[in-house]
């Protein structure tokens, strides 16, 4: 038994040592690594100052994401010499060549070069490709090169593959690609607020959001007006703290009268943050009497963010919580002392 016991010993020891090499070998391995693009960026920065066409070529055969890197620098520049080590670098017939391979690291990799380069249309179209191709790690790769570009064609053709396959993988990658590319979507937003697809209507409600287009208001106002399903409606109060107009109170005021707790949560939350703006106070005795009501709601969260609200009010929410805080519904006297302490008040 003892012999066991140390045999187990040393194999839990030699497992700990081999780890910890492998941990330091990785460890100079990446900082190799990071040295290395470092020097070639220098070196293919030296060379196209210096106008030397055939080094500059003959590096980017070897350091090909870092050739594709300082070119896009050059290019943004206006370099004189940009045009010429772009076509010495292959070009975009090197990343149409790649984006057509069959291997899925070759298409990633022309992804990652069309995030290095500025906008052409060709390159925007090959984009467009790329986002509705069959592999997953291909998609991904292209939205965060839509993201780095604000490629606007490219979102709209991104939007319809998340359709198309289904792929809710790419939800958080595709909202914060879209929202980069700002008003130049809102049309293909609200094109997508019909989509079957219930992940893609969500997604285009997040987004319509983050943009604030004012374009896009009577759209997700006419959405609250139909009867839709509870995540629909809570994402879309949420969506709605970027707008402002009394249309856009009023329709939080219903929602936060609907059935479902979630949907009140949000309503609450986004007419403390749409009635605190200003040009806002002509709605500000409504909201204040809603706000009240859900203090009292049976559900947590909507008592919370009602309190939450009436405390970003100032002064006129901050007298309500001082009443409820002493009032007799002892979970909203609760709720109201907690926010009345966030503000620094007992």
């Amino acid at each position: 038994m003892p012999s066991i016991l140390l045999l187990v010993s040393f194999g839990f020891l030699g497992l700990a040592f081999a780890l910890a090499v492998l941990f330091v070998v990785t460890k100079a391995w990446r900082n190799w690594q990071t040295h290395r693009s470092r020097r070639a960026r220098v070196l293919l920065k030296r060379a196209a100052l210096r106008r030397d066409i055939g080094y500059y070529k003959a590096l980017a055969r070897r350091f090909v994401l870092e050739a594709y890197d300082v070119l896009g620098e050059l290019l943004q520049d206006s370099h004189p010499m940009a045009q010429d080590l772009f076509r010495a670098a292959g070009g975009l017939k090197r990343v149409h060549r790649l984006s057509r391979s069959r291997v899925v690291r070759h298409r990633v990799q022309a992804a990652a070069l069309l995030a290095r380069l500025p906008f052409f249309d060709e390159s925007s179209t090959i984009l467009c490709r790329l986002v509705a191709d069959p592999h997953p790690m291909v998609r991904e790769a292209a939205a965060r090169a839509v993201a780095i570009r604000r490629d606007a064609p490219a979102a709209a053709a991104m939007l319809r593959a998340i359709e198309r396959y289904n792929d809710l993988s790419m939800y958080r990658v595709a909202r914060h690609a879209l929202a980069r590319c700002g008003h130049e979507v809102t049309n293909g937003l609200i094109e997508g607020l019909s989509s079957e697809l219930p992940e893609v209507r969500w997604l285009c409600l997040d987004v319509l959001g983050d943009i604030g287009d004012p374009v896009a208001l009577p759209v997700i106002l006419a959405l609250a007006r139909r009867d839709g399903d509870t995540e629909t409606l809570t994402r879309l109060a949420r969506a709605l703290r970027n707008y402002s107009g009394v249309q856009v109170v009023q329709c939080l005021l219903d929602l936060a009268g609907h059935p479902e707790w979630q949907v009140r949560a949000q309503a609450a939350r986004s007419l403390g943050l749409v009635a605190g703006r200003d040009g806002n106070a002509i709605y500000l005795d409504a909201v204040l009497e809603c706000l009240e009501q859900l203090t009292r709601d049976q559900e947590y969260w909507v008592r919370n963010n009602a309190a939450t609200a009436l405390a970003s009010l100032g002064e006129p929410g901050r007298r309500i919580l001082q009443r409820l805080a002493s009032g007799s519904d002892r979970y909203a006297a609760e709720r109201a002392r907690e926010a009345l302490q966030v503000l620094g008040e007992v």
